[in-house]
């Protein structure tokens, strides 16, 4: 953004020790970066500091990016835009915060979101459609890269079936489970990647449907790319998802793709190298048959999959997603 001329400043609300690693790497780059200091969820003291830092840095717009600084931002006099990523609806306290969260960001000027799909399911919310901007997410392609080849996992008689996102119930990690107890067993080790609520759930229904000897439990990784580049293939067996980066990231990589026929999924992804498949209709059964077909013809997805890479990443570069924000930005600004 700074070689389109934007001046940007970056503040990260923190509830930890020192400073927020972000805030480090953005100052090495010669960024305004400021950690903001928060106690728990209902403190209010971190709006005094962001007002402060707006009165020093005079900024043109404010762009936030969660529910904790989209209840901060209407109140720092400076127009403001909000990227609203998705809403789980995971826990009831989840779900409180998201219906305040549609309050609040009724208030800025545009709000930004991943996909079509979330912009249609924004209105059918009841936020105005004319101020929805889709602008998908970019990667920097070439730090993939770098963090894929950073870790070397130790190599396995068979390459793995991997799951990597947030272990909640809408990423359907339940269902691959059940996919693969109808198949009778693993076709080859499965890798749960991420961390979250259901975790020990699905852990006990793994040891349950006796896939325990198959299935390890990774947790959280701070480089995930080394899994992803491990992987025979990546399931997303999500029941709905806003846009799906993990499966765009795997796209980028050149690995092939079992994927649930929802949401943004199917709206970001290339069909070369991905197995499509309804989570609706059949749940388990469907998934299985779409993981057999992987299966039987791996070699045509992969190659599928390294033909469509280039493409992903022509679209989904960081640098036009960069263009796109400085073209919105000042949309905004003409309009002020």
């Amino acid at each position: 953004m700074r070689a389109s001329g934007v001046t940007v400043g970056m503040a990260v609300l923190w509830r930890g020790r020192g400073e927020h690693p972000w805030v480090a790497r953005a100052r090495g780059r010669g960024l305004n970066a400021w950690t903001v200091p928060e106690a728990h969820a209902w403190d209010v003291r971190p709006l005094l500091a962001l007002r402060r830092i707006v009165a020093h840095f005079r900024p043109n717009l404010v762009h936030s990016h969660d529910c904790r600084s989209d209840f901060f931002a209407p109140f720092l006099g400076t127009p403001w835009l909000v990227t609203a990523h998705g809403y789980t609806r995971a826990t009831r306290k989840m779900r409180l915060y998201e219906a305040l969260d549609r309050r609040l960001i009724l208030w800025a000027r545009r709000i930004i979101v991943p996909s079509r799909y979330a912009r249609d399911e924004l209105v059918r919310m009841g936020l105005p459609a004319r101020r929805i901007r889709p602008i998908p997410h970019g990667l920097h392609w070439p730090r993939v890269d770098k963090l894929a080849e950073a870790r070397a996992l130790a190599p396995a008689p068979l390459t793995p079936i991997l799951f990597l996102g947030r272990h909640s119930r809408e990423k359907g990690g339940d269902l691959l489970l059940r996919a693969l107890h109808r198949l009778g067993f693993p076709p080859r080790p499965v890798w749960f990647v991420g961390e979250g609520r259901e975790r020990r759930r699905w852990e006990r229904l793994a040891r349950e449907l006796k896939l325990g000897h198959r299935v390890t439990f990774w947790g959280w990784q701070k480089n995930p790319y080394p899994f992803l580049r491990a992987a025979a293939f990546l399931v997303v067996p999500s029941l709905r998802e806003t846009f799906g980066l993990s499966a765009l990231e795997a796209q980028g990589m050149g690995i092939p793709l079992v994927a649930s026929r929802v949401g943004g999924l199917e709206e970001i992804l290339v069909p070369q190298g991905v197995r499509f498949f309804s989570p609706t209709r059949g749940g388990s059964e469907a998934l299985a048959e779409a993981l057999a077909r992987m299966e039987e013809e791996q070699e045509r997805f992969r190659a599928d999959a390294r033909r469509a890479r280039p493409q992903v990443r022509r679209a989904y570069a960081v640098e036009v997603m960069a263009q796109a924000y400085t073209r919105l930005y000042e949309e905004v600004l003409d309009e002020a």
